[in-house]
């Protein structure tokens, strides 16, 4: 391996450095942390600032793609913190066990945040009318959810309220149907209920398949879509096609529409988290959807979804403690199947390498993450990237000299191929929810900042000639930090999987979900990588402020391609 070095100017010289901290070298990133929290305890209430932890970690089975394994690395596991790379103490070409990738069960697999029915004896099926005849045989097996009853009968699925109403059949027909793995999920109040019917063949232990998502209203007594279609792009209207002379492969959906095939990524008793595959217009048709929609479902009612162009298969969800980070695969064709990348009606599709969604407020649309451009050197055909976010002070990427002891997050990209070198974000909150407003001579157009990235200096590594070509063919380091609460990635049987890093982790719960509507905000909003700040302005208002006008909405549109 051999360094990038360049000079170093009198006022870099004459600058006060991060490292070395007037310690001891540390031996791994968590000697690190440690050392700067006791700093930070023993200063009191002067902000101590350091340098962002990451670390690399070997790619598991599941990132890798169907039927290949990782290549052997030429060198040793790395971990960075300001200044360089560090190697780890230990004189092994294997990452330390704390520092790597581990499967994990987080607590609602296992039920935490959904309801589970219990028995309701006395209570009659549908097949018995309004009560049980005393002494009668074997019944219609009735549960009860809180304030809904539910049961199986003739291979439907039945549902009402507990006090009035009658029975209500589920339109749609269930393959399988069994309510022995059935959970619920109240809002409104107990009004309405989601209804989730996990996979009956999964065992417990390895439970992650895509589950059945059904809504069912007590105060109408009948079934409903539990989410519609999502919007494709900004601009346009859900389950509309992001072409429209192209046809969206696969059949219209059926009328009432068929329920809906999610996976659960995250549950607490105020909210859920659904993955689940749709077409491009934002419909979900069939097992083949090559796009994706993030549900969010509140206990008060809140229905928020998120459209992104790419495959489920191919999506990796990072945990932090206020960010969700979505990113695509750096292999996306590796398995022969281009369809996710059938969008260059888009021109931006293959520039954009994620989402970033704050947990603050879900409403808004997340913000776009964009790969660097070959003319800031970036070596897109022979090179595989990874994506973190990380807390910490870089002093060179300080949009001004008062914030140059700023600890506020970044998102960093890792290029791993021929060379391996770490790139950084502005600040992640930066302009994150602001719509900007631009003049030209075109008319007014509103734009969102989207995130891009700089390199950073002094982390260029050029890898040895053995083992270069497994390292161009294939990704083989997945970039970690100690920020980073769980990653999930689905596995080659579709089942949900989930990493963590548990003996390099911080401490405490991560934060809520919130949101400030219930429905996602609408605004037919661009997205630009740079602009200036002489020719955009805050648009004052809010996101539903934005939205097109009535005439613009149901008027003829003017299509350029």
């Amino acid at each position: 391996m051999q360094w990038e070095t360049g000079p170093v100017s009198p006022v870099q010289a004459s600058q006060p450095q991060l490292l070395p901290l007037p310690w001891a070298s540390p031996a791994d990133p968590a000697t690190f942390c440690v050392r700067v929290a006791s700093m930070q305890r023993a200063s009191g209430k002067v902000p101590v600032p350091s340098p962002p932890v990451l670390w690399l970690a070997r790619l598991p089975g599941p990132w890798l793609p169907q039927g290949k394994s990782a290549p052997e690395l030429p060198h040793a596991p790395l971990w960075w913190a300001g200044g360089g790379w560090r190697e780890f103490s230990e004189a092994s070409a294997a990452l330390p066990a704390a520092y790597a990738p581990r499967r994990f069960q987080p607590p609602w697999i296992r039920g935490a945040g959904l309801l589970r029915p219990l028995e309701a004896p006395g209570e009659a099926g549908p097949d018995e009318g309004h009560a049980q005849a005393l002494g009668s045989g074997p019944s219609t097996r009735v549960l009860r959810v809180l304030r809904m009853l539910i049961c199986e009968w003739a291979g439907a699925l039945w549902a009402r309220p507990q006090v009035g109403g009658a029975w209500c059949q589920c339109p749609h027909s269930i393959a399988g149907l069994s309510i022995a793995r059935l959970e619920a999920f109240e809002v409104c109040g107990g009004n309405e209920y989601i209804v989730l019917l996990h996979d009956t063949g999964a065992k417990e232990s390895t439970r992650g398949t895509p589950s059945l998502v059904l809504t069912f209203s007590l105060t109408r007594n009948e079934w409903c879509p539990t989410a519609g279609a999502t919007r494709a792009f900004a601009g346009r209207h859900g389950g509309e096609a992001p072409v429209r002379w192209r046809p969206v492969p696969g059949h219209r959906p059926s009328n009432p529409a068929p329920p809906m095939h999610a996976w659960l990524i995250e549950a607490t008793p105020d909210y859920l988290v659904l993955l689940s595959p749709v077409a491009r217009d934002g419909a979900q048709r069939d097992g083949k959807d090559v796009h994706s929609a993030l549900h969010f479902i509140g206990v008060s009612g809140e229905v928020i979804s998120h459209h992104m162009a790419v495959s489920a298969k191919q999506l990796t969800i990072q945990r932090y403690d206020e960010h969700l980070l979505l990113f695509k695969d750096s292999e996306r064709d590796a398995d022969g199947d281009a369809d996710c990348l059938d969008d260059d009606w888009n021109p931006s599709h293959q520039r954009v390498a994620g989402w970033l969604l704050s947990v603050k407020d879900v409403a808004v649309p997340p913000l776009p993450v964009f790969l660097p451009s070959a003319e800031e050197g970036w070596l897109a055909g022979a090179s595989s990237w990874s994506l973190a976010l990380a807390w910490g002070c870089l002093e060179d990427f300080a949009s001004s000299w008062h914030l140059r002891s700023d600890m506020a997050p970044r998102l960093y990209l890792l290029e791993s191929g021929p060379m391996l070198r770490l790139w950084a974000s502005r600040v992640v909150d930066e302009d994150y929810g602001t719509v900007l407003q631009r003049h030209s001579l075109d008319g007014k157009e509103l734009l969102r900042h989207a995130l891009t990235f700089a390199p950073l200096q002094q982390t260029l590594l050029e890898v040895d000639g053995h083992g270069l070509a497994a390292v161009e063919t294939a990704p083989t380091w997945m970039l970690w930090s100690p920020d980073l609460r769980h990653a999930v990635r689905l596995r080659d049987r579709e089942q949900a999987s989930f990493w963590r890093c548990a003996g390099a982790s911080r401490d405490g719960e991560s934060s809520a979900l919130k949101a400030s509507a219930t429905h996602a905000r609408l605004a037919s909003v661009g997205v630009a990588e740079t602009i200036s700040t002489a020719e955009v302005f805050p648009r004052s208002g809010d996101w539903d402020s934005c939205a097109l006008p009535w005439e613009a909405a149901h008027g003829a549109e003017v299509v350029t391609g």
